[in-house]
């Protein structure tokens, strides 16, 4: 489990497209905030044993609403697709109400690491590296 401090941040791949939750709109039909669920994959960080006997590493999900308060910011999250590394900035905040303790994980900053262009480049990349190593040895030409 990811423990959060007063501030915490953790990295890690969204395991989904971000769901959008939007809010209900003002009295002039106008749509100001929204909540966005972030499923983030992160590492755990315990070591699991295999059946086969190999040593490794499982992940765990973390998941994470964020409130958007600008169509700018939401439009932001709207970019963020399956596989992107984020790293995400959140602090707690407490309150009481009515005599019962509550604390909140408070997103104060999604930031990409790795955007989907950034993915496609290295497998191009990785595709054309491939080739030219097959060509090199004799093998198939693609």
């Amino acid at each position: 489990m990811t423990n959060f401090n007063n501030n915490a941040q953790f990295i890690g791949r969204l395991a989904r497209q971000p769901l959008v939750k939007a809010h209900k709109p003002n009295a002039q039909g106008v749509v100001t905030s929204a909540t966005v669920l972030l499923t983030v994959a992160v590492k755990d960080t315990h070591q699991s044993t295999q059946a086969d006997g190999t040593k490794g590493y499982g992940s765990q999900f973390v998941s994470v609403n964020a409130f958007v308060k600008d169509n700018a910011s939401l439009n932001r999250f709207k970019t963020f697709g399956t596989g992107d590394l984020v790293r995400v900035e959140a602090h707690i905040e407490s309150n009481t109400h009515n005599g019962t303790h509550y604390q909140n994980i408070v997103v104060d900053a999604v930031v990409p690491l790795e955007t989907k262009d950034i993915r496609d480049t290295r497998k191009a990349n990785r595709s054309t590296q491939e080739k030219t190593t097959v060509a090199n040895t004799g093998g198939l030409q693609f």
